[in-house]
């Protein structure tokens, strides 16, 4: 049964997050399994983060030009740093935005292994012009407890828990929702409190997931109409 980690977007901050981009083992990415395809209308303040023309990873919009995402996403399979400061492009509500700067968190450490605690894979992707008429999202002031539903968006693979990835990606203009639930914090065996930078969920049946693509895509919470970022995609296994 594959296990997906997302970094806990409140204890990140108080990591002092400085930096862009999150993906999935240092070279592979992520995506939304069992979503549902939608208009990026829908969720304008998630960015199609692109380099070289090609899809890299999913980001949000927490400032009028500033783009949360996953540091590993800047990496290669070598672990080595391989997408420059103006080599991303950003997509949000049709409208496409270059990059000026990424910032890579300073305790990220590229490796083979995904979401180490007290590494946080994380970095911000800075723009060079405003996005205009997009809200940026807030994130979440404490880390949500286990058994809250989170929503996941993304622009990665497609595909279903029966048949795995299809190697499809949502067209230009749509992108991938789905919602699963936080099933612990850590890793096996899960702690019972939010100790981790950390959080875990399983792809069960009737929930969606993550897969490539989807790294650094957010999880959302609300309060009301109002969406939080919970936490951001870094990695799984199974």
């Amino acid at each position: 049964m594959l296990k997906l980690r997302a970094l806990i977007a409140s204890l990140m901050l108080m990591c002092a997050v400085t930096s862009t981009s999150l993906a999935q083992g240092g070279s592979v990415h992520a995506h939304i399994l069992d979503g549902t395809r939608v208009s990026e209308t829908q969720y304008p303040f998630v960015a199609r983060l692109s380099y070289g023309g090609d899809l890299l990873c999913t980001g949000t919009l927490i400032g009028t030009r500033y783009v949360l995402t996953a540091a590993h996403c800047f990496f290669d399979s070598r672990n080595r740093r391989a997408v420059g400061n103006t080599d991303v492009v950003a997509r949000m509500n049709g409208v496409e935005y270059s990059s000026t700067l990424v910032s890579i968190h300073p305790t990220y450490r590229a490796r083979s292994s995904a979401c180490v605690d007290g590494e946080v894979d994380a970095a911000i992707v800075e723009l060079a012009s405003d996005v205009v008429g997009v809200s940026p999202v807030p994130l979440v002031e404490a880390p949500s407890p286990v058994g809250s539903t989170i929503l996941l968006v993304g622009y990665g693979t497609e595909g279903t828990g029966n048949t795995g990835e299809n190697g499809s990606v949502p067209p230009f203009g749509l992108v991938n929702a789905g919602s699963t639930l936080i099933q612990g914090y850590g890793d096996s065996p899960p702690a019972k409190n939010n100790s981790s930078t950390y959080y875990f969920w399983k792809f069960d049946q009737g929930e969606a997931n993550t897969g490539s693509g989807d790294s650094g895509g957010p999880a959302f919470v609300y309060a009301g109409d109002q969406p939080y970022i919970s936490g951001i995609t870094c990695g799984g296994e199974g």
